[in-house]
């Protein structure tokens, strides 16, 4: 768990860095459907398509599935299962009306003491779970998180336990945790100060060393590449930006 963990610090500390406070981070696991699904007394082909309706929230098709379990100790968790997902509370509430599992327990374990860490680490960082959603790629064997916000339209990273990606390439198992980035979401996340406005800084090919070095001493500053003037202008007005001509002097 100190990967996993290591990975979800890196992930929100670069938030925290680049301004982006409104973090949600969404839990989940690649184990805990099928690890479910295999205790039920049911045939497989039934239990591969009660995984495929809960997955597509085909409910009808879910709940008309079901029917032979119905009064089975797994009966009433399983007529909720379709709606786990958001508070990481209500979620951990809905499990203990599960039988014991123990093959179950160290998975709700694990996200458990997860939480536990964002929450010491981050408290400002909410915390969610999604336990009926299907693992993010097939060579994931743990837990999987997404972090994001409520103004941002996709997420900002995701990332998570797939010991079986390397299996892929050669023959011996290896251990393997990461997370991506979304370079684009991030940024279009990053606040930036209206107190300094941005100053595009024009020249000419043989004054890189003097652009430089106004890149420096301006606030908010960057390079404009455009091939002329003109065309320096055009942008500083369509952007709202300030230009400031280096070739003016010559």
């Amino acid at each position: 768990m100190k990967a996993d963990w290591e990975c979800l610090e890196i992930a929100l500390t670069g938030c925290q860095k680049m301004a982006i406070d409104d973090v949600t981070i969404e839990l989940s696991h690649a184990k805990f459907v099928d690890t479910l699904i295999d205790q039920l007394a049911l045939p497989k082909p039934t239990k591969d398509s009660i995984k495929t309706a809960l997955f597509e929230k085909n409910l009808s098709k879910y709940d008309q599935l079901l029917r032979p379990l119905e009064k089975t100790a797994f009966g009433h968790f399983l007529s909720e299962w379709p709606w786990l997902f958001g508070s990481f509370y209500e979620v951990m509430t809905a499990l203990e009306t599960l039988p014991e599992v123990e093959v179950l327990q160290p998975i709700i374990n694990d996200l458990q003491a997860t939480k536990q860490f964002i929450k010491g680490l981050f408290p400002k960082v909410n915390v969610t779970l999604d336990l009926s959603i299907p693992s993010p790629q097939t060579y994931y064997t743990g837990m999987a998180f997404r972090g994001f916000t409520e103004k941002s339209a996709g997420y900002l990273f995701s990332g998570g336990r797939y010991d079986d990606l390397l299996t892929n390439f050669q023959n011996v198992k290896t251990a393997a945790v990461g997370v991506a980035f979304d370079v684009d979401a991030l940024v279009e996340r990053t606040p930036v100060s209206p107190s300094q406005p941005k100053t595009l800084v024009f020249f000419d090919t043989d004054q890189w060393d003097e652009a430089e070095k106004a890149l420096k001493t301006i606030p908010n500053s960057t390079l404009c590449l455009t091939s002329s003037l003109d065309a320096a202008k055009k942008l500083a007005a369509g952007t709202n930006s300030r230009l400031i001509d280096l070739t003016e002097s010559r």
